[in-house]
């Protein structure tokens, strides 16, 4: 059996393909990624998400500010293009509870986040089995970066506990070879590579944030691992685990092929480059008509001059 894992990271509310600075259109946002999704989209494929999409735009900041008891439009669209699972980003804490509850309990799709508890209780899934037919199987496991407390501010966090990612995948992959019988094994990771895939260089201070490599060079039983965070391009190899990550704000997907019967694996990015889905679009323009007016508010008046710099 073919199967076909499609993958965003790190969109950040970007849904209009339509640049906030000076509104040209732009290779960006969801709804110039939804014909590719759409296309590729059918019963033997998962469309995921692997986080930070609450926080980074003029949109979502305009409904947390002066909106928050409405909808998200984020819930909107990961329903419209309907996702099947989705794991948290550390922005995804940025707004607090009740914008995450909130955005939590309108997606349909399923929260697979694993390393992170809340009030003791796993925000998502230990893991997740799953099933094409009764022979095809494969587990996902989500996990996000244990960073979070080193930046997010303690009252948006002060019931959760974050783990290792590290130690938490080796013992959850322990668990799924232990107990479960898959044709395969994904990690949905947000986080990056914290080397160089191909020297293992270190690339960043080892802090932890980023364990991407660590975990593809000393966990057996990885097939594929969905990263994200560091808004990096890669459809690649890492050892011999397929990994992808995307650039930021739905500039990318990420389409992997999987024979789970010859586990041959394939992995692409696909650029934003279809037209424009109207019909998303349309579910947030009223909101957008708001952002735009808000956005267009004088913040204050120069009475001398101009703040041009013409000396460089």
């Amino acid at each position: 059996m073919k199967i076909r894992l499609l993958a965003t990271a790190d969109v950040h509310g970007v849904i209009s393909p339509y640049q906030y600075s000076d509104r040209t259109l732009a290779q960006q946002g969801l709804a110039r990624l939804a014909g590719h999704i759409h296309r590729l989209h059918d019963e033997n494929t998962l469309l995921i998400d692997n986080g930070d999409v609450l926080e980074g735009c003029p949109l979502t900041f305009y409904h947390a500010q002066y909106e928050p008891d409405t909808r998200h439009p984020m819930a909107d669209a990961l329903n419209y293009l309907k996702y099947d699972y989705y794991n948290l980003g550390n922005h995804d804490f940025n707004y607090g509870y009740d914008m995450q509850h909130g955005y939590m309990e309108a997606v349909n799709a399923k929260c697979i986040t694993g390393n992170i508890t809340e009030h003791g209780k796993v925000v998502g899934a230990e893991y997740t089995i799953h099933e094409f037919d009764e022979t095809h199987r494969i587990a996902l496991i989500g996990v996000t970066t244990q960073h979070i407390p080193v930046w997010e501010h303690p009252e948006h966090i002060e019931h959760n506990t974050f783990e290792n990612v590290f130690d938490y995948v080796k013992r959850t992959v322990a668990k799924i070879k232990e107990t479960e019988s898959v044709n395969g094994i994904v990690v949905v990771y947000h986080g990056g590579f914290e080397k160089d895939l191909e020297t293992g260089v270190n690339t960043e201070a080892q802090t932890g944030e980023n364990l991407g490599y660590k975990m593809c060079a000393e966990i057996d039983g990885i097939d594929v691992m969905i990263t994200g965070h560091q808004h990096r391009s890669l459809a690649t190899k890492c050892f011999d685990k397929v990994v992808t990550q995307t650039a930021y704000i739905g500039k990318e997907l990420a389409v992997v092929e999987w024979n789970l019967d010859t586990h041959e694996i394939t992995a692409e990015l696909l650029k934003a480059d279809q037209p424009i889905d109207e019909n998303l679009m349309a579910l947030f323009a009223d909101k957008e008509e708001r952002v735009q007016t808000w956005l267009d508010k004088p913040l204050g008046i120069v009475k001398d001059g101009d703040l041009l710099i013409d000396d460089l």
